[in-house]
């Protein structure tokens, strides 16, 4: 269902203009002129034609407004076939482009950044042919001042557009070209919560006074902020010299840096060669000594080996010397008492006998 037209002046053959834009008129103040009929009189407003709302001029029909439960633009039966019939946008997608196309103060956040803008023109659904002459139809394109936005001004060239979507995103091409061409392209798009009731809950009744509704939510809704995403961020040619100004001299002042750095490695490596070297010495050093403590290990081993063997066969021998010495002790005591009995015998015997004995036990005495 259409509730809006363009105007178009049968006498010049040209739209009437409002801010810059094609005027845009609803149904109600369609069917008020043509039913009033001391406004119908008037010049003015008798060469009206209402046309669809297409972006391409070529490409819209003759509206005419019809009256009933629910008022609408209907295509006019003389219309011309040269048109595009079949050219027919969402509400929710033409209330927003209305909506944002008249704001001239902006709130645009995007990305973490927020951006506060006064336009000095915002336009709705302009034609736009590039210099490679393609020619495209933005939603909107606003226009700031190079004193109040330097900044931007330098990123942007003072330009940028804003797409509104719902059903379809942004195209591919219209993107690449906006691009190459330096226009930046905010997409704004539709949510669940900012649609059109009737559009997103079929048991909503489309209506005239539910259209106004929704159209001063949403204006409400984008006073506060427009929220949107930064498809397309291109760059000027002079801020894109700008910094690979500022880049090259932080570039110069790296490789000074670098260069320095390069000259203290060089003499710390001067430094630490002597050090390797005395390294490389001490592990050779190392080496031989872990190599001599492994042998003197080894000789230690071996001699308490040796020891513990010779202790062993000390412990027999001196075992064998202990066993032979208590044999000796034994057989002495035995020839002593044999020497005594000798002895007794002799004496019995003979006197004579008896002072080589007494002088015998004087020696062993002795001894």
């Amino acid at each position: 269902m259409k509730t809006t037209a363009y105007v178009l002046d049968t006498r010049t053959n040209t739209y009437l203009v409002d801010h810059n834009n094609h005027l845009s008129v609803n149904i109600h103040e369609a069917l008020d002129i043509r039913d009033n009929s001391m406004r119908y009189r008037d010049p003015v407003y008798k060469h009206r034609k209402y046309m669809t709302r297409n972006p391409n001029l070529n490409k819209r029909v003759e509206l005419i407004p019809r009256n009933g439960k629910s008022p609408h633009f209907a295509f006019a039966k003389s219309g011309t076939t040269t048109g595009d019939r079949s050219y027919d946008e969402t509400y929710s997608h033409e209330v927003a482009v209305d909506v944002l196309s008249s704001m001239k103060e902006m709130t645009i956040i995007t990305r973490g950044q927020t951006f506060n803008f006064k336009f000095t023109q915002v336009y709705r659904e302009p034609k736009l042919e590039l210099p490679n002459g393609k020619v495209f139809y933005p939603d909107i394109l606003c226009v700031f001042d190079k004193d109040q936005y330097p900044d931007e001004y330098e990123r942007w060239g003072g330009k940028l557009v804003i797409e509104v979507t719902n059903t379809h995103k942004c195209e591919d091409d219209k993107k690449l070209e906006f691009e190459l061409c330096n226009i930046p392209i905010f997409e704004f798009s539709i949510t669940d919560s900012r649609k059109y009731p009737p559009e997103r809950d079929n048991n909503r009744v489309d209506s005239i006074t539910e259209r106004s509704k929704h159209k001063e939510r949403l204006e409400g809704w984008l006073q506060e902020s427009v929220c949107t995403d930064l498809i397309i961020d291109p760059i000027s040619t002079q801020k894109h010299e700008a910094i690979h100004k500022i880049l090259k001299s932080k570039m110069k002042d790296l490789i000074k840096v670098n260069d320095q750095n390069q000259l203290l490695i060089e003499d710390l490596e001067s430094k630490i060669r002597p050090s390797e070297q005395q390294i490389v010495r001490l592990k050779k050093g190392c080496q031989i000594s872990s190599e001599e403590n492994k042998r003197l290990h080894h000789k230690i081993s071996t001699l308490e080996l040796t020891i513990a063997q010779q202790e062993s066969t000390l412990a027999k021998d001196k075992s064998s010397f202990e066993k032979f010495q208590s044999s000796a002790h034994r057989r002495l005591f035995k020839l002593k008492i044999w020497v005594w009995i000798l002895i007794f015998f002799l004496l019995a015997s003979n006197y004579e006998y008896f002072l080589i004995l007494i002088h015998l036990v004087q020696r062993m005495t002795n001894t």
